[in-house]
């Protein structure tokens, strides 16, 4: 055996270890009991999308390989390939360096508020091509605009008068009851803390949800400082 293939095992080893012991803390489950498979599948269930149980079967295999059926130092049944030792270096960057919101989804949000025209409104979208915009009064958070709240109350203002002509005369009070989505459906607020799967894990679980709000401690009435959309997600 070479220096290079006993340092793989030393260095699968080590991340075995410690994957390990994580997933059990965080399950709290002890060190004697239940397999490394059956911990893996469990943390899969309450925290998902968040590691490989198919690459977690393959490393128990390995590891009970070399910890059982090895004869000696120097006389290893099997050597990590390379492959699998990036994969498990790729797991414990998301388990002990996961991606935060921020500074992720940081940028300056455009917001309005229920006394902005219609007007002012289409000017924004046409400069900066948003599609969402947070409400606010002062610090009040009111709700979320979308293009899909301004086009049905183009059409229902259509249906109703047969023309659009007054266009200046409209606020965002008049856009915001548009909105087909209740506003805890719509959007959410998270802190800057936030893991990126977690938010990831919100639009995969929630069809409805539009946009998240990113606030230094997650509360609506404090300073935006991000905002994350569905569109984000699929970049």
């Amino acid at each position: 055996m070479t220096a290079e293939e006993y340092e793989r095992i030393q260095h699968f080893l080590t991340r075995y270890n410690r994957i390990d012991a994580h997933l059990r803390q965080k399950l709290r489950i002890p060190r004697h009991k239940r397999g490394f498979t059956h911990v893996a599948e469990k943390f899969d269930r309450e925290f998902p999308n968040t590691i490989d149980v198919g690459t977690l079967r393959i490393v128990a295999s390995i590891r009970n390989a070399l910890v059982h059926e090895t004869l000696s130092r120097g006389d290893y049944c099997v050597i990590p390939s390379r492959t699998i030792l990036r994969r498990l270096d790729e797991l414990c960057d998301r388990l002990f360096s996961p991606q935060r919101v921020l500074p992720i989804f940081r940028r300056r949000v455009e917001t309005v508020s229920l006394k902005d025209s219609l007007v002012t409104v289409l000017k924004r979208i046409a400069a900066r091509d948003y599609s969402q915009f947070p409400v606010y009064t002062g610090n009040k958070f009111e709700g979320l605009l979308t293009e899909n709240g301004i086009t049905r109350w183009f059409a229902t203002r259509a249906a109703k008068d047969g023309a659009l002509n007054k266009f200046r005369g409209v606020s965002v009070r008049h856009l915001l009851p548009q909105e087909e989505c209740e506003l805890q459906e719509a959007c959410t607020f998270v802190s800057g803390s936030e893991e990126v799967r977690a938010v990831r894990n919100m639009f995969a679980n929630q069809a409805l949800l539009e946009a998240v709000l990113i606030t230094d401690n997650g509360r609506s009435n404090m300073p935006l400082k991000g905002i994350a959309t569905r569109w984000d997600m699929l970049r």
